[in-house]
């Protein structure tokens, strides 16, 4: 049924996802702060789960008192982080005024996060001084170790996005190809879609920067733009996505839509121009589904499906369920009309749930063993309980 290669593809996209919701709350924190932010300062700053009340030990009396050293490894750590704000500032300021300098005092600073915070400030600000110098210097310095060079690019990028976005999609894909490192090209989609997703899908739309980089721009836009309008990003994929994207495009829009509306998730599953990827949209309009109610999810299945698509649905519940609940996951692979599906599907369930918990699978096995064929069991290894003899 192209179950694994399904799964890899559908971890792909929402891997995709989770990196858009990522840089939306990023982006989020990035507005409320300037020049040298919160989320420069605080990367790797300390987080205290004691209140000031619980913070205290015990003296060699038993009493109760500061523990030792709390005061002077705060006042040094705090020191230490006073000291890197102070650097990254001068920094900046030297970033502004030449970015060439500013780039070799990082590379003289010692690997690390610092390091790479100190990259991010100083492209952060050539970029909005003179973006495409900022990219020539990248597109030149590739030799650099790949954290800084993936760090100068995304901050550029994601600078540049936000005043000329083509410009910076266009840097970013010529970056993309020369490097085969997507994050700045990733990450200027996702920018733009979010500032302007009329804009950007049309850009999307009729321009081509290869085959790699075509299907990041229209995963990318179509996750964002399902958040923010799920109604015109159902139009888009319709009408702009290319006929080798639309399977997965259309992934992401039942991953979406499954969370909203399961009903109409179900609609758009069966319309009849989409029924050329029905074994994959199934798979995915069900993995959503069973997350929130998993009965109404084997409801539909048992009352809507042909036949054909109902025994893939029951492989992909069957699938989603064998993990937590075996027992259900053979219900679903018990009901399938294929009899070799039935039989490979129920093997392969009973054979993982005894390699985890043996007690608890031969004890469903012995409550149901007139339910189940003996030439599953004895493939399993429970033939010492089994007689082969007829």
């Amino acid at each position: 049924m192209g179950f694994t290669h399904f799964r890899s593809r559908l971890l792909l996209i929402v891997a995709a996802l989770f990196l858009a919701i990522a840089f939306l709350a990023y982006h989020k924190l990035g507005e409320k702060t300037e020049g040298l932010s919160e989320k420069h300062r605080s990367e790797n700053s300390l987080t205290y789960t004691l209140s000031p009340k619980t913070a205290v030990g015990l003296d060699a009396a038993g009493q109760k008192g500061a523990l030792p050293g709390d005061k002077t490894r705060l006042s040094g750590k705090s020191h230490k982080r006073a000291e890197q704000d102070t650097h990254l500032a001068e920094l900046l300021k030297l970033a502004s005024q030449s970015p060439s300098d500013a780039i070799a005092e990082v590379l003289n600073m010692a690997p690390g996060s610092l390091q790479r915070r100190a990259m991010a400030i100083v492209f952060d600000q050539w970029a909005k001084q003179d973006p495409a110098a900022a990219g020539t210097w990248i597109l030149q310095n590739k030799t650099m170790p790949q954290q800084l060079l993936t760090t100068a690019s995304i901050a550029l990028a994601k600078q540049w996005s936000t005043s000329a976005p083509e410009n910076a999609l266009q840097w970013s894909g010529s970056y993309f190809k020369q490097t085969d490192d997507h994050g700045a090209f990733q990450n200027t989609i996702i920018s733009w879609t979010r500032q302007d997703p009329a804009a950007a899908g049309q850009h999307i739309a009729a321009y081509s920067y290869g085959e790699t980089p075509d299907y990041l721009a229209t995963m990318e836009f179509v996750n964002i733009y399902a958040q923010q309008n799920l109604e015109a990003a159902m139009q888009w994929v319709e009408t702009n996505t290319p006929q080798d994207l639309q399977p997965d495009a259309q992934l992401a829009i039942i991953h979406r839509l499954a969370r909203k509306d399961p009903a109409r998730a179900t609609e758009y599953v069966m319309r009849s121009d989409n029924l050329e990827n029905i074994e994959s949209n199934l798979d995915a309009l069900l993995l959503q589904w069973t997350n929130t109610d998993i009965n109404a999810a084997t409801e539909w299945v048992n009352n809507s499906l042909s036949p054909e698509h109902r025994d893939q649905a029951y492989i992909q519940l069957a699938e989603i369920t064998r993990d937590q609940e075996p027992a259900i996951a053979i219900q679903y692979a018990q009901a399938l009309g294929d009899d070799n599906y039935r039989q490979t599907v129920t093997k392969d369930i009973l054979s993982d749930w005894r390699d985890q918990n043996r007690g608890a699978a031969d004890q469903w096995i012995s409550e149901n063993f007139n339910n189940i064929d003996t030439s599953i069991l004895i493939d399993i290894g429970y033939s010492s309980e089994v007689s082969t003899e007829p």
